[in-house]
């Protein structure tokens, strides 16, 4: 009787390609090619959001009637009037306050001083302030007020208000409107021009003035 072999491994599927390990092994090397060239498109794609990002935060834009104050860790370093788009180093390295440069108003209110003849008015003045366009300038009123407007005009009428003082007691009253005029077609009645006191005490004064006021007319009075 003849011996038949038995093979090793029973065969399963006789029809099986003998490609087929050659195949898989192509098949991994393509999935690695692509994996490798999402991670590339990955990396490119976030260095360049943070170049955006990097240019977002150096990018300044001057806008007119405005200045930029750059400062590097508290100092100011550089101070940019012209308009347009500049460039700084990101924060926090480097960092910008705006200081407006527009023309404001301000007033003092109505405050009462006297005149050289020692008349007692009430007088209001409105000033009109700005920050020059000018690098000393402008650093100094960051020192002086914080880049606070508001305490920049309180500081103004303060000072505007001790000048009032003296400059109105160098001064006499004088008439400068009278509607009841002869020139605009009035009676003429009104205080010749000009306002002069007497020694004549009148609540608390030593000096006072009699001021011709025309019925249905206005006179305006200026220190002279």
């Amino acid at each position: 009787m003849a011996d038949t072999a038995t093979p090793p491994f029973p065969a399963e599927n006789d029809d099986h390609d003998p490609h087929e390990h050659g195949s898989l092994r192509h098949g991994v090397g393509v999935g690695g090619y692509n994996g490798r060239w999402r991670l590339a498109l990955r990396v490119a794609l976030a260095c360049m959001l943070v170049a955006i990002a990097g240019m977002a935060a150096s990018a300044v834009m001057v806008s007119a009637g405005e200045a930029i104050v750059v400062t590097q860790f508290g100092a100011v370093i550089r101070v940019i009037t012209k308009p347009g788009l500049t460039w700084k180093a990101p924060g926090p390295v480097q960092l910008t306050t705006r200081v407006d440069l527009r023309l404001r108003t301000t007033s003092t209110g109505l405050q009462d001083v006297g005149t050289r003849d020692g008349l007692r008015i009430l007088v209001q003045v409105y000033a009109g302030w700005s920050v020059p366009e000018d690098d000393s300038a402008i650093r100094q009123f960051l020192r002086a007020v914080g880049n606070d407007p508001d305490e920049a005009a309180r500081q103004l009428r303060s000072f505007v208000g001790s000048a009032l003082q003296v400059v109105a007691s160098q001064f006499d009253l004088a008439e400068v409107v009278n509607t009841d005029s002869a020139d605009y077609g009035g009676s003429g009645q009104g205080n010749l021009g000009r306002v002069v006191t007497e020694p004549a005490n009148w609540h608390g004064f030593e000096q006072s003035a009699r001021i011709t006021v025309p019925p249905l007319a206005v006179v305006w009075l200026s220190p002279e």
